[in-house]
């Protein structure tokens, strides 16, 4: 029970707090000198920490300035900040304690899960799909590691690549990331479907395995339900999205970006490439070279990222599905936000177009400094990163490690704000007033 006076602690206040912990914890063991192959600065320690922990994959070091425990920590720090250390921490306590009503409110909070009831079947069901998932990643992908390195770094190079793949990282245990592979279609191919896979959101997974374990077991019981609007949104977006993003790179960089290989190769790595852009930084396109068309397109797949409660980042699929219906809406000449049969309430509404118009202004700032530190720097290349680094997607143009110590805290500032969600911290960061609701009489303005 609640001391009277005071106030219940904001679930996006627990959001916050807990990925500073995992950061500046992973950020004292990478300082150890076992970590390490070489000197590193604090900074750039610090910059490895966050990029891990956040799971974007930009880095302003070679990874194999890291032993393997070191390697080991930045794995860690990958699988936690995939997952969310609340939600670990939620799964760990519902083992061994029965969750009060307003345990379960918070951790549906959260976890974006309106069915507190069941909140937790959902965090043991979130756990045992990314394991299960991860494992069977790394037995897919372990031929093409024996291949290249002996037994036991090719087991360990496995795990890291599912992981890092599944939680939307772009890590890669190697210096030359996955471009060794681009010549391994079952690599490539595993790696694509994992990021796909971390990309949907667990909510997805959720309503899926439902109606598979219904199918399975249900017997006489088995009945259609119908699919909720969300995972309509979220499958339909993400597949359009690939679809699209797939035809796009081949059209603009299939005589540039992709010397040597057949249309049939070529069309695969396009495929490839669109499912791992949005949020995450594997790729076997060299974005330095890249046509200026080629990266202005993909500012957009960045910027919108992954599903909600998914391990990825960016606006979000559903995000910036409902500002689209807001402007057909408008077009249309409707009252109110209608999709496949539904109205979207207004409040979801407003919170997507604050979500994009915040997330918009806060791009084109840290874009506006990096300008001011980085005057030497390609200016396309630039808000390239400032995409990237906020969008958590770890895609880059190679300039990350000629940053300025001004650049890196701006880029890395992005990331956290990234992770987090400008809305969401915006909300952890506000102080909870009781509700007035006041009526005012209403009065038309001129707009443009």
């Amino acid at each position: 029970m609640l001391r009277k006076g005071r106030a219940p602690i904001s679930p996006w206040l627990l959001v916050f707090a807990s990925l500073f912990f995992v950061i500046i914890s992973g950020f004292l063991l990478l300082l150890l000198p076992q970590m390490r192959t070489t000197t590193i600065s604090m900074l750039d320690t610090f910059f490895v920490a966050v990029s891990s922990t956040c799971v974007t994959g930009l880095s302003v070091i070679p990874i194999s300035s890291f032993t393997m425990t070191g390697k080991c920590v930045i794995l860690g720090l990958i699988q936690v900040g995939g997952l969310g250390l609340m939600t670990l921490s939620l799964f760990l306590i519902s083992l061994f304690l029965n969750f009060g009503i307003a345990a379960r409110v918070m951790a549906g909070q959260i976890l974006s899960f309106e069915f507190w009831g069941k909140i937790k079947y959902f965090l043991t069901m979130i756990i045992s799909i990314t394991f299960i998932v991860e494992l069977l990643g790394a037995l897919c992908l372990l031929p093409t590691m024996l291949q290249n390195f002996p037994l036991e770094q090719a087991i360990f190079y496995a795990f890291f690549y599912s992981v890092s793949s599944f939680c939307n990282a772009g890590i890669s245990p190697i210096d030359s990331d996955i471009m060794q592979f681009s010549g391994a279609p079952a690599f490539l191919s595993t790696i694509g479907f994992l990021v796909f896979a971390g990309s949907l959101g667990f909510f997805v997974w959720y309503e899926i395995l439902v109606r598979v374990r219904k199918w399975i077991f249900g017997g006489k019981r088995r009945h259609k339900r119908a699919w909720p609007l969300h995972v309509k949104i979220s499958l339909l977006t993400t597949l359009w999205l690939i679809a699209v993003g797939a035809i796009l790179l081949f059209w603009l960089e299939r005589h540039y970006g992709m010397p040597g290989l057949s249309n049939m190769e070529k069309f695969f790595s396009s495929l490839f490439n669109a499912a791992t852009i949005r949020c995450s930084g594997f790729t076997t396109l060299d974005y330095s070279a890249a046509r200026a068309p080629t990266m202005f397109a993909m500012l957009f797949f960045m910027f919108v990222g992954a599903g909600p409660g998914s391990t990825g980042s960016g606006v979000k699929t559903s995000t910036a599905f409902l500002f689209f219906a807001t402007i057909v809406a408008i077009l249309r000449n409707r009252d109110s936000v209608e999709v496949h049969g539904r109205t979207i309430p207004s409040e979801q509404v407003y919170k997507a177009i604050a979500v994009i118009t915040i997330s918009l202004a806060w791009i084109g700032i840290s874009a506006f400094f990096l300008l001011i530190t980085e005057n030497g720097l390609n200016s396309m290349a630039l808000l390239f990163e400032a995409v990237a680094s906020f969008s958590t997607c770890g895609l880059s143009t190679g300039i990350t490690a000629k940053l300025s110590s001004a650049g890196k805290i701006i880029v890395m500032i992005n990331m956290i704000v990234g992770r987090i969600g400008p809305l969401t911290m915006i909300l952890s960061l506000r102080r909870k007033h009781d509700s007035q609701r006041h009526l005012y009489p209403e009065e038309r303005i001129l707009l443009g």
